[in-house]
């Protein structure tokens, strides 16, 4: 048991320490970002963060989450695969990307939400930038733009019910 503790604690640090040197190295570059570019979308991603795993431009969240960073241009519905619940920072499905799955979990957000869709089989229900009130989107339901206060959500609920 202390064996298996040990290398639980080895891998943390090993983790902590990859998203703390890329986050350095992305912060540290000499030329500034183009906003718009893979590489500012994952260190802004990566900012007050160190709960994920990089690999190359994608960060994996412990709740099974994925950001993925891509420059604005090659953005496009087709990312978004079957059973995912996809977030895109700028309207029109562009920006960079993430997506939450699971059936009956509540994913926490961080980061702008510009468009969504719900690719999934079951309802999935938003939360406002507060947390205070939410709303319910069927299946297959998709969001171009965001109204001002859904652009920060909180969180997504993915219910495993059909209905709202």
């Amino acid at each position: 048991m202390t064996t298996l503790r040990n290398a639980a604690i080895a891998l943390a640090a090993t983790v902590l320490m990859l998203v703390a040197s890329t986050a350095q190295a992305l912060a540290s570059s000499d030329s500034p970002q183009d906003p718009s570019s893979a590489e500012a979308a994952l260190a802004k991603q990566l900012e007050g963060s160190d709960d994920g795993v990089v690999a190359g431009n994608k960060i994996y969240y412990p709740d099974g989450s994925v950001f993925v960073a891509v420059d604005v241009s090659t953005m496009s519905l087709s990312q978004c695969s079957s059973g995912q619940f996809c977030i895109w920072t700028q309207p029109s499905y562009q920006g960079s990307f993430i997506y939450k799955t699971g059936t009956r979990v509540t994913r926490y957000i961080s980061g702008t939400v510009g468009s969504f869709w719900n690719n999934r089989s079951y309802t999935a229900r938003l939360y406002s930038n507060t947390g205070l009130s939410s709303t319910c989107y069927e299946n297959g339901y998709m969001r171009s733009s965001v109204s001002s206060g859904y652009n920060s959500a909180s969180k997504v609920y993915l219910s495993g019910s059909a209905n709202c």
